[in-house]
């Protein structure tokens, strides 16, 4: 069918069974936490037609894929704009989907991937029961760099681990299209990129052997990371890329794919916007993502905030500004601002060489056929 529409709440009704608490949420940051899972029926294994061509002008967005956005994170799961009345409500998982702001941007597609093997086992149970004529979730399976030191992975070996890990790929082969999140991350407070190596050397051999993509998180270790990957011969991408421009063309050198995210915000992202004016980076090498809850940027909650402006009014001043200044957490609804940003600093590079414009629709297409073909959305475009 085609889109012409942010999703209805109607369409998000899903019927719910018994609640029951999963595996700790594994957080990229330290902290004990929990997800509330719910488990949800109405499977539906309807082929979803995203139309570009018949898409309404009086749209703000055309149809887009975000290619990380973490719906499993408690702290998304929580957020909403009436629960600052109730510091201890607690949302079901994806209720955040159901919320107007979110609703109302188009987002056609959802890769919720997953830090933990934990993280991934709950998300088999969760997310692929969102009904499929309504919105395409995807997840992946692996081990966030940060969490190789977990207390719960000292029970069994790195190989008996990456076997589990295998088995959860081959038995959701629609859900499961990649693995990761994994990768080498040298930041302050993560464990010895040494002891991170063979973790990824792991999975990046699970992806070879299975033929699935690999979503690559690296953060201060380029060079190792160009090193461990420079044989494989999967899809690549480097999800939510916060490097150098040099750094940035050695990756689309490689042919590898990238994503954007909120940090082109950021004053430090200057090599990256340079990159996007100048052509560096093709059409279809380039995604985008919110890494939700994480990577907020000022102005990242404006329209969710908006479209409860009636209830922000009722809080008293000390809440209404720590909703308005905050920028964690980040969500779903922010992936317009970093499409729009994107496809202006390309447009002001295309129009300085002579290049026609793109229009969002245009963009949009080449950032959604990209994101479709490499973690199966299944979208017919």
């Amino acid at each position: 069918m085609a889109i012409a529409s942010g999703l209805s709440r109607s369409a998000l009704a899903f019927r719910l069974l018994s609640p029951q608490v999963v595996a700790p949420r594994a957080s990229k940051f330290p902290g004990s936490i929990q997800v509330s899972a719910v488990i949800f029926v109405g499977l539906s294994t309807t082929r979803r037609n995203c139309s570009f061509v018949s898409m309404q002008s009086s749209l703000d967005t055309p149809p887009l894929i975000d290619v990380d956005c973490n719906l499993m994170h408690i702290d998304l799961q929580r957020f909403r704009i009436d629960s600052l009345a109730n510091d201890k409500s607690l949302a079901t998982p994806l209720d955040i989907l159901l919320q107007d702001a979110v609703q109302e941007q188009n987002i056609v597609g959802i890769l919720s991937p997953s830090s933990t093997i934990e993280e991934a086992k709950a998300s088999a149970h969760v997310l692929q029961q969102v009904p499929l004529d309504t919105l395409v979730i995807r997840s992946t399976v692996g081990v966030h760099p940060y969490h190789i030191n977990d207390a719960n992975l000292r029970d069994k070996s790195l190989e008996q681990h990456m076997e589990i890990a295998k088995d959860l790929l081959r038995s959701k082969p629609v859900l499961f299209t990649a693995v990761g999140e994994c990768g080498l991350d040298a930041s302050e407070g993560f464990p010895p990129v040494a002891s991170q190596i063979p973790w990824f050397q792991a999975q990046i051999e699970i992806a070879e052997e299975l033929q699935l993509p690999l979503f690559v998180h690296e953060r201060l270790a380029f060079d190792a990371t160009m090193d461990l990957l420079q044989n494989v011969n999967v899809p690549i991408i480097i999800h939510c890329f916060t490097g150098s421009s040099g750094e940035l063309q050695a990756y689309i050198k490689r042919g590898y794919s990238v994503s954007i995210s909120g940090f082109i915000f950021k004053e430090e992202a200057a090599g990256i916007c340079e990159c996007l004016r100048d052509g560096v980076v093709p059409l279809d090498k380039l995604m985008i993502e919110t890494d939700a809850p994480y990577m907020g940027f000022a102005g990242c909650r404006d329209r969710y905030v908006a479209k409860n402006d009636a209830f922000v009014q009722t809080l008293n001043s000390k809440k209404r500004k720590r909703l308005l200044n905050s920028t964690y957490p980040n969500v779903p609804s922010s992936l317009p601002a970093i499409f729009t940003k994107v496809l202006e600093e390309m447009n002001t590079g295309r129009t300085e060489r002579g290049c026609a414009s793109l229009s969002g629709y245009e963009m949009a297409l080449h950032l959604n056929r990209n994101a479709n073909g490499f973690f199966k959305f299944g979208l017919d475009m």
